[in-house]
This record gives structure tokens, sequence and C-alpha cells, in this order.
């Protein structure tokens, strides 16, 4: 997730800048055209060259207006008839950004070039590792040539392991994905916790509390009141919340 925040504009006259302020507000508005003319040209889907290289600005959302990703942006403007010109210009570019399309689509992860690489590696490593055995079947071999057996078989493991996973078609990483999902909401419902999509909204609850905002509120523990009350505790039988009077 990219999250840009774009610096306003400024007018010279209106904001009063001079020195340092003055050269970053006349960098800031060049990178803003830029990113206008980036716009437009996306709009209005032209096939020449779009000036993405012509700031870093433009350069560091080249994926997110022309590649594979979903944008959305925000225009902030003012209701104050001193901002006119500038709320003009805002919705202007905002209805231009609105006509960019972009699509986006399921990532196929096939990079040859690396695959190809480790193959070449894997096979150095085997011829280095058949070298070490040949020449200490001949010879003494001291602790330090152990060890550097072990550190080329580990590597040798390490690089076919990820071989394998490079090579795992992207549909069987999603069904392991899935999988391992299940598998974990099974085990928090042996415990009594389900996740806040499959609660029951109908009957009482307790949510987690965490202090990251990510993690707050995402387990439920569902109370069943069948038995005649709720009574929270410690006992033995129960992991934290016993149930019963």
């Amino acid at each position: 997730i990219n999250l840009v925040d774009l610096a306003g504009s400024e007018r010279q006259d209106k904001s009063g800048a001079s020195g340092g302020r003055l050269k970053e507000a006349i960098a800031i508005n060049q990178s803003l055209s830029t990113l206008a003319r980036v716009i437009s040209g996306l709009a209005e889907n032209k096939t020449a060259h779009i000036p993405f290289r012509n700031s870093k600005l433009t350069f560091l959302l080249k994926d997110s207006l022309s590649g594979n990703s979903k944008t959305f942006m925000v225009a902030c403007i003012s209701p104050a008839l001193t901002e006119l010109s500038e709320t003009v210009s805002t919705l202007r570019f905002a209805h231009s950004a609105k006509m960019v399309k972009t699509r986006a689509r399921q990532n196929t992860i096939k990079p040859d070039a690396e695959m190809e690489a480790l193959r070449k590696e894997l096979k150095d490593l085997g011829q280095q590792l058949s070298t070490r055995d040949g020449s200490m079947k001949d010879s003494r071999h001291s602790e330090e040539q152990d060890d550097e057996i072990r550190r080329l078989k580990a590597e040798l493991e390490e690089r076919e392991q990820r071989m394998k996973t490079m090579a795992t078609d992207f549909e069987e990483q999603l069904r392991a994905a899935r999988k391992a999902a299940e598998e974990r909401a099974k085990r928090l419902e042996k415990q009594g916790l389900v996740s806040t999509e499959s609660i029951a909204k109908d009957k009482p609850y307790l949510l987690n509390v965490s202090s990251d905002p990510i993690l707050n509120g995402t387990l439920a523990w569902q109370l069943d009141r069948s038995a005649g009350g709720i009574l929270l505790g410690s006992d033995k039988k129960r992991d934290k919340v016993m149930m019963g009077g």
C-alpha cells in the first residue's frame, strides 16, 4: 500500500514566502505541474511519451498511476472565496485523475531470470561439495574443512528450498494460505474464540483489547447463557471464562 500526502501548490503573492521556503515552494509547484501533465496524458489515453521521469514525485507514483493497482485520490478544497482559483484548479485536477484507468490483476510470479540464477548456484554448490568430499577421501581433513562442508550442505539445502518455493504455483500458495487460515480458525474455536465476522451479534460476547489498533477487537468470545448465567473467572476447567451458575 502506498500512501502519498501531496503538498498543496503555493502562490508566492499570497504566501509571502522568501528565501529557502520560496525555493521549496517552487520545487513543489514544479513537481505538481509535472504530475498534472502526467495525469492529463493518462486521462486522454495518449500513446505519446508520458513524462514520469521528469520529477521524483511522478517517478515514485508511476506504478500507482499506470501499473497493476487500484488508486484513490482525495482532493482537499476550501469554501472560501479567497481560494476560488485554487479550488477550481484542484477540482479540474481531480476530474482528470478520475479519468485515469488502472487495472488490478492477480500477480503470477514467474521470475525466470532468478530461477536460472538459482539453478546455476545449485550447480556450482554441488560441484564445490563434490570436490571437497573427494579431497577429504584422499587426505586428512581439518575441523575447518568439516565446517566448510557443513556450510556448503546447508547453503545447498537453502537454495533447493528456495527453488521449490519459487516453483510453487500461485494457486497452490493461495490454497495453502486458505488451509492455514481454516486450521487457525478451528484452533481458536476450540478455545471458544471466533473471528468478529462470525460472531452472533444478538448474543453476549467479549472482544479482545490490544494497544495495537490492527489487532484490537479482532477476536471475540461468544458467551453462552443457556446454562442460566455467566461467571467470569479462571476455573481449571475453563480458560479464563467459566460459564454456568
